[in-house]
């Protein structure tokens, strides 16, 4: 058996005595429970024998989670009914860029970030740029990551048609130079209709 453990350590706790706030709820650990919480803090740890039983009492307390297998896949499966934080720590460490990356996400997202959401940022390249990040930012993060390629090119066609409605006269002229906007429309429209058609190859 692997497990993790969950929650975040409270102001007066000691390797004896802990406070462990999970859920929104305070739960207190002494003994093999604390010190096995205390194993599984940062890591992911392989427990046998005797080590099961104080982990099978985390994880009925909602403070472990727990895979039988200790392979990779069963780490993903762990870290998917997780999501991390970074922890305040007096260890230093060089990091790699990915790490760092996957750090600032951490540290500066607007929300809590899944496992399967870190996931797709990374794979896809997105960055923890200054637009993405912080409370502020957190509804378009959330959109960078859920918004399929169909979404967000409707919602730029939607965007432009309420500029149209917006900045027309009621004669039925417009307020911006309508041939050139058509043109820029005729292109985008014709461009689409050749990676259609296969005269344009798509890029990934």
């Amino acid at each position: 058996m692997i497990y993790l453990s969950k929650g975040i350590v409270q102001k007066g706790s000691t390797e004896q005595l802990l406070f462990v706030l999970y859920g929104g709820q305070k739960f207190e650990l002494t003994g093999n429970a604390a010190a096995t919480w205390l194993n599984g803090r940062f890591n992911f740890v392989e427990a046998l024998g005797r080590n099961e039983t104080p982990v099978t009492y985390l994880q009925k307390l909602g403070l472990a989670e727990t895979e039988a297998d200790n392979d990779e896949l069963s780490r993903y499966r762990i870290a998917s009914r997780c999501i991390f934080c970074p922890a305040d720590t007096a260890k230093t460490s060089a990091l790699r860029a990915m790490d760092k990356e996957i750090l600032q996400w951490l540290k500066n997202a607007g929300v809590r970030l899944t496992v399967a959401e870190l996931v797709y940022l990374i794979e896809n390249g997105i960055k923890p740029t200054q637009d993405l990040l912080y409370t502020d930012n957190r509804q378009i993060l959330i959109e960078r990551i859920y918004m399929t390629d169909r979404d967000r090119i409707l919602g730029l066609l939607e965007e432009i048609h309420n500029l149209v409605e917006e900045n027309g006269n009621a004669d039925g002229t417009l307020r911006f130079d309508a041939l050139r906007a058509m043109v820029a429309l005729d292109f985008a429209k014709t461009e689409i209709e050749k990676m259609i058609s296969g005269q344009i190859p798509q890029t990934d």
